[in-house]
Formats: structure tokens, sequence, C-alpha cells
């Protein structure tokens, strides 16, 4: 177990964040959100020799002021418990339990299979959503990294206990836990804390390590996602970026942030400002433990949704051909200067900084560096990682809207013959 600890006194509360390396990128593929739903077995408390009815974890952790919640991701599940610091062994006890003896029965089974289901179901009414899913897929193709945490309503409904247990032991092999902890405590708190977490951890493990690097597709491919009668057409356009390891990360972020990272962005003023086409038009670049995405963001009316899609790509071939200047590289850096602020200024984000270090292998010292790596970009050095991790011409595109209404317009706007057509609901 690897132990991170972020004192501070300023308030009496503790966080504690238990990391499992294993995420929704290592499950079997016929069983797409086993992680999820183990996740939210651990939030319904132990079962053990004593069994305590579904809702005695909730009042319980009501008793003693605290929180614990369940996040699973590609790479990881953390359970964080957040208590006042009076409450906090009662509630670490609490914790520990739940990980002995997890509720692995039929009922708890099918109760959160059922919420996790319906949760399913209906982020299908979220078009955005829909959208990066689709991107996703189209961008990651058969790599892990191109799954959902939330599943498949047929991955779900596969679910055994058998299953559900094999998977528990996997996730929490102790050798390679990530233990966090962060707020008012003292080196005493922290070895209790420790010892009696580390005590009820151990299983057969898994191999955590960094998956294959994904390939990103050649040519621009657009799969459009049919949703009928939309008003607005949600629009992503993605490349592969960059790994914080790499050493022009920095200079990417720098010029992703140019485009599309603030409100006087390339991106915004040109899709937003300018033409009012949609109110997002943004730029992200991702990271974890593989070269993640590089996304371009835009929901315009479906009338204008051809011409915003044609906008953004001219923009952005545009961008990389001509390069960036002096004045817009100073401004992103003191932008993402003073952003920065923002990312270390309480002791659960530099947690789970530290957290993120230890998940994707980044050295120890590696956010304290930001800043003196920030100042070393240079134009030179943001347009040549510009060209070396982006393209304009390989592009993966995903639109949600009505297909019959838009979809041979939007692809013709793309520079593609045909678009992918797939139903929403799919």
């Amino acid at each position: 177990m690897r132990r991170l600890v972020e004192p501070s006194p300023a308030l009496p509360l503790v966080l504690v964040s238990v990391t499992f390396p294993r995420g929704a990128a290592t499950e079997p593929a016929d069983r797409a959100g086993i992680t999820r739903t183990l996740g939210e077995i651990y939030r319904r408390g132990r079962l053990g020799s004593e069994p305590r009815d579904e809702g005695a974890m909730a009042t319980l952790l009501d008793r003693l002021g605290a929180e614990l919640r369940a996040t699973v991701g590609l790479s990881h599940v953390t359970l964080t418990l957040e208590v006042l610091r009076r409450n906090l062994e009662p509630a670490v006890e609490a914790l520990a339990t739940t990980l002995e003896h997890p509720r692995f029965t039929e009922a708890d089974l099918d109760r959160a299979v059922d919420k996790l289901t319906a949760d399913l179901l209906a982020s299908r009414d979220d078009d955005a959503e829909l959208c990066r899913r689709a991107l996703r897929a189209q961008l990651f193709g058969e790599h892990p990294h191109a799954r959902h945490p939330m599943g498949t309503p047929e991955g779900l409904a596969a679910i055994t206990l058998d299953d559900l247990e094999a998977h528990h032991r996997r996730i929490t092999e102790p050798d390679d836990v990530i233990l966090g902890i962060a707020g008012d405590v003292d080196a005493g708190v922290v070895d209790r804390v420790s010892d009696r977490l580390g005590a009820c951890l151990g299983g057969g493990g898994t191999d955590p390590s960094t998956p294959a690097a994904p390939v990103g597709p050649v040519g621009r491919h657009l799969v459009f996602v049919d949703k009928p009668e939309r008003a607005q057409v949600q629009l992503g356009i993605a490349t592969l970026g960059t790994h914080p390891l790499d050493p022009d990360h920095t200079a990417l972020e720098v010029g992703v942030t140019i485009f599309g990272g603030s409100h006087t962005s390339i991106l915004t003023q040109a899709i937003r400002v300018e033409r009012g086409w949609s109110y997002d038009a943004s730029a992200t670049l991702s990271i974890s433990r593989v070269r993640e995405m590089m996304a371009l963001w835009a929901a315009p009316a479906e009338e204008d949704a051809a011409a915003c899609l044609e906008e953004m790509l001219r923009l952005f071939s545009a961008f990389l051909e001509s390069g960036v200047t002096p004045e817009q590289v100073d401004f992103a850096r003191r932008y993402l200067r003073g952003a920065w602020a923002f990312e270390v200024d309480t002791a659960d984000k530099r947690l789970f900084l530290a957290v993120d270090r230890a998940l994707f292998g980044l050295p120890r010292d590696h956010h304290d560096r930001f800043l003196d790596a920030l100042d070393a970009v240079t134009p030179t050095s943001v347009d040549a990682a510009l060209r070396a991790r982006l393209s304009a011409e390989n592009l993966s595109i995903a639109a949600v809207g009505d297909a019959e209404a838009r979809a041979m317009e939007v692809a013709a706007s793309a520079g593609v013959e045909r678009a992918t057509v797939i139903p929403y609901d799919e």
C-alpha cells in the first residue's frame, strides 16, 4: 500500500481516499459495468456475520457527519470518505468492514444493477454525454479506453455473484492500493487509519500495468448518433493528444489553451462571440495512463450544425498550419499560471494531485515542476508540439442530432463521403 498524506489543521475535517489502480478498462468486455456495480455495492455497507439492512450504512454515516463516495474511471476505483475529525475512527471502521464483507447477496446485486441500468438509460437524455461516448468509441476503437465506466445494459444484466466476488478480489489487491489522507490529522492518526484499512485488503490481484498505446484512426471518420427532433446538434472532434510524461506535454497544453481553452481563445471567439452559433465552444486535453484525447466541442442549433463544423475544422487546420504568436503564448502562460492556484489551494486538491501522480506513474515532483515547465514554453516549442501530436486530417468526429435531417449535410461539411449512423438508444 502506498500512503499519501496532506495535513491541514484549518478545519476539523478529514478526507480518506482508497484508490485501486484498476477500472473499467480492465473489466471483462462481456461484463461491462461490473466495476461500477462493485462501487455501488461498497456504498451499501457491510454484510458479514452481523448483516445490516440496506439503509444502515447511510444512517451510520449521517450520524457520524460523514459521506462515502465511489468513483469509477477507466483506470481506477476510488472510495472517498469525508468525516468530522472527532468521528474519524468509527467512520474508517465502517469503511474497513465494508471492504472486508461487502453486501454480496442476490438482492443487493439486483438492486445495484437496477439502479445502474436506470442511470445508464437516463443518461441517454444527455446529448453532450452521448456525444462524448460516441467520440471516445470512434477514436479508440478496440482499445480498452473506448469503453465507458457506466457499462452496457447487456453487460450489467450478465453479472453474477461469482463474477462480482472475483472482481472484488482482483480490484482490492493490497500491494498497489493508494491510500490518501488529508485534513486535520497527525502521525498517530495516519498510522491507525493506514493499519486498519491495510488489514482489510487482500485479494488475488491483477496486473495493473499500463495498457498498450492507442492508435488513432487514419483519415476523417464521422459517427452520427441519431436522436430525432432535436433543436441542437452536439459536435465533438478528436485526435490523440499526449501523455503527461511526454516532454512536449506542457507546450501542447499551452497550444490547446490558445486555440480553445479560455473565453478569449480562437475557437471560442469565432464560434461563440463572432457568429453566435454555440454557447459552448472549447478545446480540452485529457490525461490518463495512456495517450489520451484532445477534443473540440460545440453545440450549435440544428440549422447551423454543418456550417459550425466546417468552420471548426477550418480554424483547426489553419491554426496548426500558421502556428502561434509570442503574444498568444504569453497570454496562455499567464492564464494557466493563474488557474493553477485553484488546483492546489486546498489539502484535498493537493492530495488528489498526489493520487494522480501515483496512479499515472508520474514523478513525485511532477506538479511541483509545472510552473517552471510553463515558463520554459516558447512559441517554437508550442508549434513543434502541435504539429507532432495533432492532425487536422486524421480526426474522429461525432454528432448527436436528427440524422434524417442533418447527417448528410454534416458529413459533407466534415469532408467525409458518408457518416456511420447509430441510434441513440443502442
